[in-house]
């Protein structure tokens, strides 16, 4: 994987997880890539307990936002700041360590032979999923195929991703992504109505027992059901080009 440091950058973003990135830093490391962690306003001890972390790992660097401000926001805050450092692709990972290390040399194996597209995870559930979430997945998954007019989305919530910055940035130049959990929906359907290419690439996913999750049931489910609707009715403004394109790609 020569090079790779050249061109992609991992993006973490965190959020009171130091325990769980202690872990996976290690797995993380031995990929060879450089690193833009990302704090989103963690409490005190969080943040000094992260910042010896990435300390102790060379070419990774520790961004701080200083208030919580939503998953979102710092995902796009860590692709400007990649892009300000010459990257040209970032690979976003979760610092739970739900997602499999290994599977990022494989990942952007995958990016560099379709550079201009959207690789994502395709996760592969265990026993250990709790069901509530699996049934949020499904539907959620069902409501993004409407939104985008394509059965070829395969997964709507993947947070192990790999991002062209450019392309990325063009995508929000306009239309703000929302700053919190629906982000990765969002950004999504949003790469899907640019025209933008999405690949997909089966990894693994854990839900250890001693993991954190910030996920507010009520007021995320709530936040994430305003944004399906919204997204739905820009889809019926939208689907005109929607549809030109599916024409266009069937019979080019």
């Amino acid at each position: 994987m020569s090079g790779i440091q050249e061109n992609y950058c991992l993006l973490i973003p965190h959020y009171n997880h130091h325990e769980q990135l202690r872990r996976f830093m290690p797995l993380i490391a031995e990929v060879g890539l450089p690193g833009l962690i990302v704090d989103d306003g963690s409490d005190p001890l969080s943040i000094v307990e992260v910042s010896r972390i990435v300390a102790g790992y060379q070419g990774f660097e520790l961004i701080q936002v200083g208030r919580n401000r939503g998953k979102g926001s710092v995902v796009m805050l860590g692709i400007a700041e990649a892009e300000q450092r010459g990257y040209t692709h970032v690979v976003q990972i979760d610092a739970d360590g739900q997602h499999r290390a290994s599977d990022i040399e494989p990942m952007i194996a995958m990016s560099r032979k379709s550079p201009g597209a959207l690789v994502s995870g395709l996760p592969i559930f265990g026993d250990d999923i709790p069901a509530a979430r699996l049934q949020g997945r499904k539907l959620s998954l069902a409501l993004l195929r409407i939104e985008t007019l394509s059965t070829d989305i395969k997964d709507a919530m993947c947070g192990f991703r790999v991002y062209p910055i450019e392309q990325m940035l063009r995508v929000v130049r306009y239309v703000p992504l929302p700053a919190r959990m629906q982000f990765d929906l969002e950004a999504l359907v949003r790469w899907v109505w640019a025209g933008g290419e999405v690949q997909f690439m089966e990894t693994k996913v854990a839900y250890p027992e001693q993991g954190l999750s910030h996920f507010r049931m009520f007021t995320d489910n709530a936040q994430i059901t305003l944004m399906h609707t919204k997204l739905i009715i820009a889809m019926l403004l939208f689907s005109p080009v929607l549809l030109y394109r599916k024409l266009w790609k069937l019979f080019a």
